[in-house]
């Protein structure tokens, strides 16, 4: 029997026992088993009272980290808070050092994919805003043509909405980039 079936055929007390208990002496592909039967179960060991960290240790990426554990690290390198900071932050938390140095190496990287997300956000704008225009300029009735003037101006909002947000996040990242740029300048 492999260590899947095994998690499998277990009781969500029996996998809070192992998280809790035993999660540090596991091997890699054990945690990951146990990590993947738990999220099935949605189960999080972290709601009950003695647990340890248990998805802190497992986070091997930023995408993967709770909303207010990334707006934290990136509210703060915005601010310009150099990563050391940054990392002793996260260690308050409850995160290992390891993990930390990781994520904080990972965001250059994170920062970039975010920076091109934003500008598909401000094309789809674009694109959604110049359709409401257009169906806007066409020579319709109001009274027979309703629903696509109705239409015209859901997408001219929508568009709205996409480049103002795309806008501000782009901004956002840019200088978070900046910053990012700017510690690695006086590091070296």
């Amino acid at each position: 029997m492999d260590i899947k079936e095994n998690y499998r055929i277990m009781t969500n007390q029996q996998l809070l026992q192992i998280a809790e208990e035993d999660f540090n002496h596991l091997t890699s592909e054990a945690k990951s088993a146990l990590h993947a039967e738990l999220e099935k179960r949605k189960i999080n060991p972290t709601n009950s009272e003695n647990s340890i960290p248990f998805l802190l240790t497992t986070l091997i990426s930023l995408s993967q980290l709770p909303k207010d554990t990334l707006a934290y690290i990136l509210e703060q390198k915005e601010k310009g808070q150099p990563s050391i900071f940054i990392i002793g932050g996260l260690l308050e938390r409850g995160y290992e050092e390891e993990t930390a140095v990781q994520l904080m190496n990972e965001l250059p990287n994170y920062i970039q994919n975010k920076i091109k997300e934003t500008s598909n956000f401000i094309l789809t704008g674009i694109l959604l805003f110049t359709a409401g225009i257009s169906i806007k300029m066409l020579p319709l009735s109001k009274e027979s043509h309703l629903a696509i003037i109705i239409l015209a101006n859901v997408l001219l909002g929508l568009g709205t909405i996409r480049l103002f947000h795309g806008f501000l996040n782009k901004k956002r990242f840019t200088i978070i980039i900046k910053n990012i740029l700017a510690e690695k300048s006086t590091s070296e």
